[in-house]
């Protein structure tokens, strides 16, 4: 239900999402996701998160209101909702034979709604997009060609790319699933940073609850296509919520440096 009072963040209001027969989302009602914090939807396989995320980049059909700043997204063509609020999936593209620099440049351009390759890149856009593979520490890949790359570089790349087309909202669906341990913690740890510094609201799909619980603002968690709860993780991630969403017997420890983790003691 909308009050009409001006909102600040994005939402989903009554939201609902079909799959042919099968209801996935139930009119699903969000929390308002702030600018300036990260926020991760958790949950089992299957619980709705990657059809939330789908949904509110307009890449899904749904019924229900979705919201970024008071503005509604539905009302906006595909192209220009992306430039308010955009997706990065799970599953990136097949790997081109265009290097990391190039794709970079290529995201400036579908940002400044230039689509021809046959124009000469400026030293503004090339400075800024080797700025943004230093951030992510893969300025060095600068020059290869994407398909001589993992996956997990590949993904630092879209993540690059998002950030270079200055969206006011970044859906990131498992951005952390191609890395290593080392990356995983740096990359959400440069996600704040930049959240923080550009006042993004950042939504991202984490299965990692430990890092949700140490590096994340805010989490919301689905279970069977409705959201059960939300708010700081340290409050949501209690040891009933993972015995009910995750069939797990838990508990949660913290450390003399206030760090916290989950420790697994049994399967339901």
């Amino acid at each position: 239900m909308n009050t009409g009072k001006p909102v600040s963040g994005l939402m989903a209001q009554n939201l609902t999402v079909h799959y042919g027969r099968n209801m996935v989302l139930h009119d699903l009602t969000t929390p308002c996701f702030p600018h300036g914090r990260i926020c991760a939807l958790l949950g089992p396989n299957g619980s709705g998160k990657s059809t939330l995320l789908r949904a509110m980049s307009g890449l899904l059909p749904a019924q229900g209101c979705i919201t970024l700043d008071n503005i509604q997204l539905a009302k906006l063509r595909l192209p220009e909702r992306s430039q308010h609020c955009l997706y990065l999936p799970q599953a990136l593209p097949a790997p081109v034979n265009i290097t990391a620099l190039e794709a970079m440049l290529a995201a400036k351009r579908i940002m400044s709604h230039r689509h021809s390759f046959a124009d000469a890149p400026n030293e503004e856009n090339i400075r800024v997009s080797l700025h943004l593979l230093e951030q992510f520490n893969i300025a060095h890949l600068a020059l290869r060609k994407l398909n001589e790359l993992s996956g997990g570089q590949r993904q630092l790349i879209g993540l690059a790319q998002a950030l270079g087309r200055q969206p006011h909202a970044l859906l990131l669906d498992e951005p952390l699933s191609a890395l290593d341990l080392h990356y995983q913690y740096a990359v959400t740890k440069l996600l704040t940073q930049i959240t923080r510094k550009n006042n993004l609201v950042t939504l991202m799909v984490l299965h990692d609850l430990n890092i949700a619980l140490n590096l994340c603002d805010l989490v919301c968690v689905l279970h069977k296509g409705r959201i059960i709860a939300s708010g700081p993780p340290t409050e949501v991630l209690t040891p009933d919520l993972l015995r009910t969403v995750y069939r797990v017997e838990a508990r949660v420890e913290t450390t003399p440096d206030n760090h916290h983790f989950i420790v697994i003691t049994d399967c339901i």
